[in-house]
């Protein structure tokens, strides 16, 4: 085709054209528009990273200048002297009780806890007399003998008892209160039986002791029985119930565990 026919043809092809909607002045307004919207993003921008270094740097300067008594409470608790007590230690709290008193949750929160000023079993038979027969069992000390303390806890006799008694197994024994004859040992324990709470304790006497099967009681509500050895000792159990209480822990089995025990000395 010859060049002039071809751009005859674009000329036409251009009349037929809409016109333009936008001029030269139109694009000039819209560069202008674009570029003050970037400056103003810039400007943002650095305005927000400045605000964020300066509290990052604050932060930092805080951590670093915090004084060492400024710890959260519970650190401090933990970490100051310890006083001694159970809530010091972290071990739950055993119950205030009065003198005497042992509540049934002591026996729970403190399996070695033994009453402090409680009844001691003065029923413990002591020494025969030489003359006139066996002895009172009456409480506190007669004539017959001299007595003392029951000393430490015995520890195969303690081991014996809970053998028998499963409540006691686990726990620490204490030593049997109150007046034993000279050269007896014992042990005891704070148990339960059920809804009743109080000393289980026994005690072995010394060589001679020996008499006749006997039942003790008391009328605090205390109960035991005496059951001589097969070498010549004695051997008691006693239960001795809380403080407000006539009721012994297993009461009724004192007898067959006295009986089983005294066959093994």
């Amino acid at each position: 085709m010859d060049e002039h026919k071809l751009a005859a043809v674009f000329r036409d092809a251009v009349r037929d054209a809409p016109p333009a909607s936008f001029d030269e002045r139109d694009v000039a307004a819209a560069s202008r528009q674009a570029a003050a919207r970037q400056r103003t993003a810039l400007a943002v921008g650095s305005a927000f990273g400045a605000a964020v270094l300066f509290g990052g740097v604050a932060v930092g300067t805080d951590l670093f200048d915090r004084a060492p008594d400024s710890q959260p409470a519970s650190l401090s608790a933990a970490d100051g002297p310890a006083s001694g007590d159970a809530r010091d230690r972290g071990a739950p709290p055993v119950p205030h009780m009065e003198s005497g008193t042992l509540d049934p949750r002591a026996t729970e929160k403190a399996p070695s806890a033994r009453p402090s000023g409680g009844p001691p079993p003065y029923d413990i038979p002591e020494d025969p007399p030489k003359q006139g027969g066996g002895t009172s069992g009456s409480a506190g000390p007669g004539t017959g003998g001299t007595r003392s303390g029951c000393g430490p806890a015995d520890r195969e006799l303690a081991i014996a008892l809970a053998g028998e008694l499963p409540a006691a197994a686990g726990r620490e024994p204490s030593p049997a209160s109150g007046d034993c004859p000279s050269g007896a040992s014992g042990a005891a324990f704070v148990l339960r039986d059920r809804d009743v709470v109080g000393v289980v304790s026994v005690v072995l006497g010394p060589e001679g002791s020996g008499g006749e099967n006997r039942e003790l009681s008391r009328p605090d509500g205390a109960r035991g029985h005496v059951v001589p050895t097969p070498r010549g000792r004695s051997l008691t159990v006693l239960s001795e119930p809380q403080k407000g209480s006539t009721t012994a822990p297993f009461a009724d089995q004192l007898s067959g565990v006295a009986q089983r025990l005294a066959a093994r000395y």
